[in-house]
């Protein structure tokens, strides 16, 4: 396609559209209207700007002064915003810097507090698994001392048992002692009654021996003849029963020693 040539006829029609909307022409907005190129639409701009001041009259010359102005101001305030806005893009610019640098400390302190929270969360994994350590420990040594309660529990109904057992058997022992020595008592009290009674039976079978001799010679002295017979039997029976006697009497004197 060729490209759209703009004319004299077409920047004043494209300017006189413009002032009716209210917007003051330039070559720009005239050119957007027009087409063709920016020296070719300044030029006719020009050429219908001299035009018309011929044609103004002093009112129309005040005008168009009144518009040169207002073009003037407008250019000014265009500078000046452009300005306006260099300056803002500029402490953007430094705002923009300060908040990156402050962005980077920042992150800077994420990343240490991060760091840091992975060592507390190490030391707190470590602690935490010390924890169950100790409480594993703990369980153990309350199962430990549980137990060692029940030993000593049993141990104490054992020693109580054998304390029982152990007053039982003394006061027995004690009874016995006791026994014993009311009995040695009887023993040795028995034993001096035989002990006395072995010294006076010598003593009383000589006696008793004595007795039947007497009474034999007294037979012979007083009895007839006639009886001699039978006495001499009778003292036989004596002299055995002596001889009893005699043998009873060393049994005597021999268990005694």
């Amino acid at each position: 396609m060729s490209r759209e040539v703009a004319t004299k006829e077409s920047v004043s029609a494209a300017r006189q559209h413009l002032l009716s909307l209210g917007i003051t022409p330039t070559q720009r907005n005239v050119l957007e209207i027009t087409g063709g190129s920016m020296s070719t639409v300044n030029s006719f701009m020009k050429e219908l700007d001299e035009e018309g001041r011929d044609m103004l009259g002093p009112g129309d010359r005040t005008q168009e002064r009144l518009g040169a102005l207002v073009k003037a101001l407008h250019a000014e305030l265009q500078l000046q915003a452009k300005e306006t806005i260099i300056r803002a893009a500029a402490e953007n610019e430094k705002l923009l810097d300060k908040a990156n640098g402050d962005l980077e400390a920042v992150q800077q302190d994420y990343d240490a507090l991060k760091a840091q929270l992975t060592e507390v969360d190490q030391k707190c994994e470590y602690q935490a698994d010390e924890c169950a350590k100790v409480i594993g420990e703990n369980n153990r040594a309350n199962t430990e001392i549980a137990a060692q309660a029940r030993s000593l529990a049993h141990t104490e109904q054992a020693r109580v048992l054998l304390e029982t057992r152990a007053s039982k058997l003394e006061r027995d022992l004690t009874r016995r002692a006791i026994s014993k020595i009311h009995t040695s008592d009887s023993v040795a009290s028995n034993w001096e009654l035989q002990r006395s009674a072995a010294f006076r039976l010598p003593k009383e079978m000589d006696r008793k021996r004595a007795e039947p001799i007497t009474r034999v010679a007294h037979l012979y002295k007083f009895l007839p003849h006639s009886f001699k017979f039978a006495n001499t039997r009778e003292a036989i029976g004596v002299f055995r029963l002596g001889r009893f006697q005699n043998r009873a009497v060393a049994r005597l004197s021999a268990w005694r020693c």
